[in-house]
Formats: C-alpha cells, structure tokens, sequence
C-alpha cells in the first residue's frame, strides 16, 4: 500500500480504489482477530496464572502415579528428571517420546535418572519439581507482549518480572533434588539404618515443600537453602563414617593377606636345623599376631568415635548401632577366616614345595641310619605348627552382644569346669572352607 500511495493515479482509479478498500477490509479483520485472540489468552492468563503459582514446589513420586507410564496408559505426561549429562543428549537426539520410543523399558521409566558418573545405574527418584512447563511459557508470552506494547494489567507484569526469580528457584531445586537422589541411592544398608535419623530429618524438611509451599511465596528460596543445610549435614557425617570405615577396613585387609610364615631368604640366612626353624616360626608368629592384635583393639574405639558422631554418645553399646556392630563383627570374622585359610595354604606350599626350609642332621648308626631329631618329632612339629596356624582366632575376643566391648574374661574357680571360649576360634573352627 506504501508502494500504491506514491502513485496517485493508481489508487484513483476504479481498481485502486476496490484494492484500497478491500486491504482496509482485511485490515479490520487482521485487528478485531488480533482483539479477540489477545482477550482470550489474556482472560486465560489472568485465570491459570495464579493457579499454577499456588501449587506446591514439588512432587511426591509415591503419591502421583498418575504422572508416570504404566503398561495401560502408554504415554507422556511429565518432562523427565535428567541429570545433567543427559541434558544435551536429549536435546540433541529429539524429544523424550521418540527416545522412549527407541527404549525396550516402558514401564515406569521416568521414575529413575541414570548416575552421572557414567555406571549406568538406576536411582529411584522421590520427588520431582512442580515448575509447570504451562507457566514457564506464560510468563515468557507475557514478558515480549509488554515489550511489544500491548497493555497488560499491573498484576500480570508484576508475576512477569518474577520470571528470572522462578528460573533460578527452578535451577535451585533441580541442584537440591540430584543432590538428595544421588546421596541416598549411594547409601548401603547398613548406612541407611545408622543415619535413619537424619535422613527422617530432612525428609521431614522437604515435605513442606511437597504440601505447602508454592512457586509464589515468598520464602523459597529459603525453603532450598535448608534443604540444602540439612544435605550437607548428612553429607558431613557420611563423609566422616566413609573416612572410619576405611581405615577398619584397611585393618581388617592387614588380617586378610597377612603370612604368618613368611619365607626367609636363604642367600642372606642359612638355614635353621628343625627344631630353630619352628622355633623361628613360633617367635615370628607371636610377632605378627601381636601387632595383627593392636590393630583389632583399634576397631572398637573407630566404631565408637562413629556413635559419638552420630549420636553424641560414646558407650559401645548404643541401641540403634547393634547392625552397625554385628556388620563389622560379621567383617572380622570373614578377614579371620580368610587369615587362617591363607596361611594354611602357605604352610602346606612350604612343607611340600621344594625349596628347603630347615636341616636336619643324619647319623649312621650299622646297620641304620637315623635322623636327628626323629622323624616321628619331625611330622610332630609340623602338625603342631599347623594347628597353631588353625587357632590363630583365639587371639581374637569377640564382643558382647549389640555392642562393640570385648567380653571380660571370666575367673572359674573350680578346676573341673571348662573355661567359656569368647574368641572366634569356634566359630572360624566351624567354617567349611577351614575344616576343608
């Protein structure tokens, strides 16, 4: 129309002027259109808005399974909880339906995220963020329709400027709830039962976010930065339990590949005749199994530093620790066996492999000959040997039941009755693999 009012006499003539009319026609069409989509989505917006602000920042897995696939209702009804590697995936591969598509696992599948570490592991997720993706796209219709002029009444722009708030709270709860996730699918069993408490905890701080708090209260943020509190709390004294539970395992690892009989060198040594050889054995056992015992009495005190930890108590003997110390007391008895059974197998390569191990003196005695010491004491110290080897256990007191204290040693005075054995040394006796 620019192009036909440069020219007068084109919008003068007879089809100038139906063309003139005709576009003004058009033009009013364009506008009342414009008028009544505008009105609709403004009146739909004064509605869904405050709706969707009012609804709880978070969802309970448990509580919704309506939002997820089932083998009935094969379909997409929620954006999936990705981690962070994933993210770029998916916008690169296409949407999350073709990929569920391409996927043999349908059922129930964005109920898990993939671990970020790259296992491959599935964690079981229990909350998810209520950022309606409806009222992500209306704040964003409303932020570029006040830039292009039209009129929008002064509580929409006031929830509009609120846009980048819910962006970063978004952003927030998303960091807080893969922290949550990933900590407590790296939780054992054991860790579970010992730091029930605290999880119990901040579960009980999340829930409001779950029942109460919205998108359009103002402390939320707040809401995320105690959860967050409560996260690294637990992360603080997980971290510490990890740290003690190394070092007991690193004890308990000196038990497991720990020789008794270590071979000594015959190029530096000469050999022992019999009965110095067992004797060095002996010596060398007391030794070993001295300093094995040092570290065993470490075990106690590390558990109990846990308590203190944990529960700010430091008995041995704390009610909700019985599974913690009855794991590691099960852990001792599995590195003791493994310490008997290594060393028997070493004993038995020394006897009958062919390196020497001692002399032993022949003397010719017609029409004889004998050996000195005898033969018979010989096989006599060999199999003694070998059952100190098997009793290396009793060394070893076991503890009290639901606690991590050495049960104290009993006084019989009547000689005719057995003193109680409350070492391993039954136990480990009792095992197939050792009677093997």
């Amino acid at each position: 129309m620019i192009k036909f009012r440069s020219i007068d006499q084109l919008l003068q003539s007879e089809q100038g002027t139906i063309a003139k009319q005709r576009f003004i026609e058009i033009g009013t069409i364009l506008k009342e259109y414009e008028d009544e989509l505008y009105t609709k989505w403004l009146d739909n917006i004064i509605q869904i808005l405050p709706i969707y602000l009012k609804q709880n920042l978070l969802i309970d897995v448990e509580q919704r399974p309506d939002l997820f696939l089932n083998d009935n209702t094969p379909a997409y009804r929620l954006p999936l909880y990705v981690t962070k590697k994933e993210i770029n995936e998916t916008l690169i591969s296409g949407s999350i339906v073709d990929k569920l598509k391409l996927s043999n696992e349908k059922c129930h599948i964005f109920q898990y995220v993939y671990d970020p570490m790259g296992t491959g592991n599935k964690i079981e997720i229990k909350y998810l963020i209520n950022y309606h993706s409806n009222l992500k796209e209306s704040l964003i219709e409303c932020y570029y329709f006040d830039k292009l002029g039209f009129n929008l009444p002064e509580t929409i722009i006031q929830i509009t400027l609120q846009y980048s708030k819910f962006e970063q709270l978004s952003i927030e709860l998303y960091s807080m709830l893969e922290d949550y996730h990933l900590t407590l699918s790296s939780l054992d069993t054991i860790e579970v039962s010992l730091l029930q408490f605290y999880i119990d905890q901040l579960q009980k701080i999340i829930k409001p976010g779950i029942s109460r708090i919205s998108f359009g209260e103002i402390g939320t943020f707040d809401y995320v930065k105690q959860c967050k509190k409560q996260l690294e709390q637990l992360h603080s004294i997980l971290n510490q339990i990890r740290k003690i539970s190394i070092d007991i395992q690193e004890h308990l690892d000196s038990f497991r590949f720990c020789i008794i009989d270590p071979k000594h060198d015959h190029e530096q040594i000469s050999l022992f005749n019999c009965r110095e050889y067992f004797k060095y054995l002996e010596n060398k056992r007391k030794e070993i199994i001295l300093n094995l015992k040092r570290r065993y009495d470490l075990i106690g005190p590390l558990l109990i530093k846990i308590e203190a930890l944990v529960f700010g108590s430091s008995t041995g003997k704390h009610k909700y620790m019985h599974s913690f110390y009855a794991y590691w007391e099960h852990e001792i008895f599995n590195s003791l066996v493994e310490l008997v059974i290594r060393n028997l197998c070493q004993f038995f390569e020394n006897i009958f492999g062919t390196s020497p191990l001692f002399t032993v003196d022949v003397i010719l005695a017609p029409p004889r000959i004998q050996l000195q010491p005898s033969l018979e004491e010989i096989i006599n110290s060999i199999r003694r040997s070998a059952h100190e080897i098997s009793e290396l256990p009793k060394h070893f007191t076991r503890w009290l039941h639901g606690t991590c204290i050495p049960c104290p040693s009993i006084p019989i005075l009547d000689e005719d009755v057995e003193t109680p054995d409350f070492t391993f040394n039954n136990d480990v006796k009792q095992h197939p693999d050792v009677v093997s």
